[in-house]
């Protein structure tokens, strides 16, 4: 690990591994901040980023089975005023297309929220404003735009905040206890700094507010916290005798429902696998013919990864505070 952290040019990484129920490794490696002594260790506050949205699918998952949000209900008969721009989509968009990622909507989506300053409710507003990239249901279309607009609605069903809704379910039942929303921060002063090259040499930056895309990519967390969540996901739903979530909303979460494909470039990538895939806040592969549910994280200064392999009851998480990088990936591989 310190010499992937040179060969990447990475000031510090947190890793957590689990085989059985067990942690196998769990610690850090580098500097919380470029120039700075200060260690990172297993409980270093990281941005999730994307990650998040395993997180928001978990949740709505948790409502639907309580009959307090519907999957299949066309989204207009659950939020007054929902339209989109194309008209096919704002008659027939569902939870369930939002989670899996196929409502065609274009990726220029994420100029709304990046440096605008809008509010989330301003955000979600203009999404009728942006065009399809593809058809409506017609293939992957990633989106953070949309997951807001899923976790805004979960909140909404529950009668609470995304914030509440997140912590109250997930975070404190899980004793995800240096997990949080927001900029990453601790009262020890244990969270990683993002970077960015700067003329060449890597610089600590400002981090970015996600505030009107939180359900999308705003928590923050430690390895520790990540070594829990796996533990969690390959235990059924289950951490230390007390059932987070059912068994089933796993199940679910893993069913492939949107084709990614592998684009030749990807085949060279993972030359061990014949499909990508994406369920419910996961993606799929096939990776030397074991299936493997994965995600990946990246926001300004900080990028990560997280991967389990569920028949082997093994996961990996990885954690870094440098941007645009397959480092985290490629720990997750080897």
């Amino acid at each position: 690990a310190p010499k992937a952290l040179a060969d990447w040019g990475a000031p510090g990484m947190a890793i957590a591994v689990i085989d059985g129920n067990q942690s196998v490794f769990l610690g850090g490696f580098g500097n919380r901040r470029a120039g700075d002594p200060a260690k990172v260790d297993a409980h270093t506050r990281f941005a999730l980023a994307s990650l998040t949205k395993t997180f928001t699918a978990a949740v709505a998952l948790q409502l639907a089975m309580e009959g307090k949000l519907s999957l299949t209900a066309p989204f207009k008969t659950l939020r007054s005023g929902f339209g989109l721009r194309d008209p096919v989509a704002t008659e027939q968009l569902t939870m369930l297309d939002i989670l899996s990622h196929r409502s065609g909507i274009d990726e220029a989506a994420d100029l709304l929220w990046t440096g605008t300053g809008y509010s989330r409710s301003e955000v979600l507003t203009r999404l009728a404003l942006v065009p399809q990239a593809t058809p409506f249901r017609s293939g992957f279309s990633y989106s953070n735009v949309m997951y807001v607009l899923a976790g805004e609605q979960s909140a909404a069903s529950a009668g609470t905040t995304w914030e509440s809704l997140i912590s109250r379910r997930i975070l404190g039942p899980a004793q995800m206890t240096d997990a949080g929303v927001g900029i990453p921060s601790a009262p020890d002063g244990n969270a990683a700094s993002p970077h960015a090259l700067r003329d060449g040499t890597l610089t600590p930056i400002p981090p970015r507010d996600l505030q009107n895309i939180a359900p999308a990519a705003g928590i923050y967390a430690s390895a520790e916290d990540l070594s829990r969540w796996l533990r969690l996901w390959l235990q059924g739903g289950n951490l230390d005798g007390e059932q987070v979530f059912a068994k089933s909303i796993i199940d679910s979460m893993w069913t492939p429902h949107t084709i990614v494909g592998l684009p030749p470039w990807a085949r060279k990538l993972y030359p061990e696998s014949h499909f990508l895939l994406h369920g419910l806040g996961w993606m799929l592969q096939d990776y030397r013919g074991k299936l493997v549910a994965w995600n990946t994280g990246g926001i300004d200064g900080y990028s990560c990864s997280i991967a389990m392999i569920p028949e082997e009851k093994f996961g990996v998480a990885v954690l870094t505070n440098v941007p645009f990088t397959g480092l985290p990936e490629a720990m997750v591989f080897w």
